[in-house]
């Protein structure tokens, strides 16, 4: 069984009550490369982006924002 990453760029967005442009005001990621993290049309993200967000949003685990899943592949 297979694993795959998973940003939960989503709940943390959801969770501060923010816009994806405010957030990505915020955080400094473009808006465009938000959206494809949000909508899952990319297998890929720069650690930049996960730096930025823990940074703007003082998380203290990562575990709030990235999670592995099981896949059926």
């Amino acid at each position: 069984m297979r694993k795959r990453v998973v940003l939960k760029i989503g709940a943390l967005i959801e969770k501060e009550g923010l816009s994806i442009e405010e957030f990505s005001y915020r955080t400094g990621i473009p808006h465009t490369a938000l959206t494809e993290l949000l909508d899952e049309k990319t297998e890929e993200f720069e650690i930049e982006h996960i730096t930025r967000i823990v940074k703007a949003f003082n998380i203290s685990d990562i575990n709030q924002i990235i999670t592995l899943e099981k896949t059926n592949d």
